[in-house]
This record gives structure tokens, C-alpha cells and sequence, in this order.
């Protein structure tokens, strides 16, 4: 019995020290966990944002995965302005990046690719970009036929979007399929301006060279009435524009000229 009165003694005198801080003073109360978003927010986001694998599998709605598996469709995983996960301004905040400005009708978007558009705000403003571009072209095609032809090339340029899947890096190839097309849209209609232009002889052909700070950067070469357009690559050395077979490579005052692939390069000197 007196063992048993000294452990209980000792018990309870630890249990005053643990309940009383070295001042005296009573431990902070432990900070509460945010409140969660309602499970309307919760379903909404998961509609905007579907995070299933196609066969109906995925983490459970409202859980910290299936919140970080949403933020990573919408490539919003880094954003140092996020909210803390999963409280009512977080839900809030990612309906609105959930809520894209693509020009056309997510809902009825028939590619994974597309999909991928909807669900991401970068990809969603590219292709709004696109979609002005594309637009101010029309308006300056001077036929209906030359309007049939556009519109036909931009259905292609959407089958040349959707093989991205194939791509190692996705997303890297969408975004890429987009700068170029909307770059090549405005310098071929003139939708925007040459930021500086050069005259060349090169080895009796008269060209002219546009320069245009796109992104990414493109050049328009012109030898009489024909045309080239073509998008700047990385070089060693100087400045390498390449065309589907024309390839431009400019350093210092001089520059050289492939006309067609595998054939020689003619030197090109300032007039």
C-alpha cells in the first residue's frame, strides 16, 4: 500500500508539471484545423475538374490527394497565392481557375487534348489567343476560297494539337503547338510588326528578311513574289531560323541561305 500511495504521488505531481508551463501560466490552446469546404464545393470542383482515370477510379473527394490531384490539373501545384488546402477560400479560388476561358465548348470536348485545355488556365489563354488570331486572319483573306483554305488548315493544325498525346512532355508540345501557330498566323497576315528589316544578296538572289519578336521569334524571307516563313532554333553561333525545308542563319553581317533540305548553303552579304 505505501509503494502504491508513493507511484500515485509521483503520478500526480507529473501530471501538474505537464498541465502548467514553466511560468505558471496555462499551455497555448492548440490551433484549431481549418474548416473544410462544403461538400457542394467539393462535388462542383470535382465537375469542373475531373480527377478520375477514365474507369471511374480516383482519390476520394475532399481528401488532401484528391485536393493535390486537382491542383496539379490545373497546374496550379506551385502557385505561391494559393489558399491553405482545402478551406473555403481554396475552393472558391480554384473554382475560379477551374473556370476557363477556351474558345470553344468544353463541354462538349471530344480529345484528351482538348480536355487538357479546358482544365488548365495557361492553355485556355493560349487558345483564346489563338482563336483572335486566327479570327483577324479571316478578315484579312480576300476570297472565300482563301477562307475555306484557312479554316481547313486550321482544322489539321487541331489534328497536329491533339497527337500530342504521343509527346513525352504533354503539355510542353501543346503549349508549343500554340505559340507556333499563332505566331506564323501573324506574321503570314501581317497581324503584327517587323521589328527590324534587312536586304540581302546572296550569290545573285535578291531577299528580303523581316524580323518579328514573336514567341517564339519568326523571320519572313522573301525572294520575288515568294515567301518563306520561319521560327527561330537554337545555334551554336548567330541567329538559325528554321522553314519546313528552308533553313536562314544569320551571323554578324553576313548570313547563308538553304533553299531546299540537303542542298548547299549560298552566302549572303548586306546590300
Amino acid at each position: 500500500m505505501k509503494r502504491l500511495a508513493i507511484v500515485t504521488a509521483v503520478l500526480t505531481l507529473a501530471a501538474c508539471h505537464v498541465a502548467t508551463a514553466p511560468s505558471g501560466e496555462p499551455p497555448p490552446a492548440e490551433t484549431p484545423l481549418p474548416t473544410q469546404c462544403t461538400q457542394a464545393n467539393l462535388n462542383a470542383i470535382e465537375q469542373l475538374v475531373s480527377t478520375s482515370d477514365g474507369s471511374g477510379h480516383g482519390p476520394d473527394i475532399g481528401t488532401t490527394e484528391w485536393a493535390n490531384s486537382v491542383e496539379y490539373r490545373l497546374d496550379i501545384n506551385n502557385r505561391a497565392d494559393k489558399p491553405p488546402l482545402l478551406t473555403p477560400k481554396w475552393c472558391k479560388w480554384v473554382a475560379s481557375q477551374a473556370n476557363t476561358s477556351a474558345s470553344f465548348n468544353c463541354k462538349q470536348a471530344q480529345s484528351d487534348i482538348a480536355r487538357q485545355v479546358c482544365q488548365s488556365p495557361r492553355l485556355s489563354e493560349l487558345d483564346a489567343q489563338l482563336a483572335t488570331t486566327f479570327e483577324k486572319a479571316l478578315a484579312q483573306s480576300d476570297s472565300d476560297k482563301h477562307k475555306s483554305t484557312l479554316r481547313a488548315m486550321q482544322r489539321g493544325w487541331i489534328k497536329g494539337r491533339d497527337a500530342c498525346w504521343q509527346a513525352d512532355n504533354v503539355k510542353q508540345c501543346i503549349i508549343d503547338a500554340y505559340q507556333h501557330r499563332n505566331a506564323s498566323l501573324q506574321v503570314q497576315y501581317q497581324l503584327t510588326t517587323a521589328v527590324d528589316h534587312l536586304q540581302y544578296d546572296c550569290e545573285g538572289k535578291q531577299v528580303s528578311v523581316d524580323f518579328y519578336d514573336t514567341t517564339p521569334q519568326f523571320i519572313a524571307l522573301r525572294e520575288g513574289e515568294q515567301q518563306w516563313l520561319m521560327q527561330r532554333v537554337i545555334a551554336a553561333s548567330g541567329a538559325k531560323y528554321q522553314g519546313r525545308n528552308q533553313v536562314f542563319w544569320q551571323k554578324g553581317d553576313s548570313a547563308f541561305v538553304q533553299w531546299q533540305y540537303n542542298t548547299p548553303m549560298q552566302q549572303c552579304t548586306l546590300r
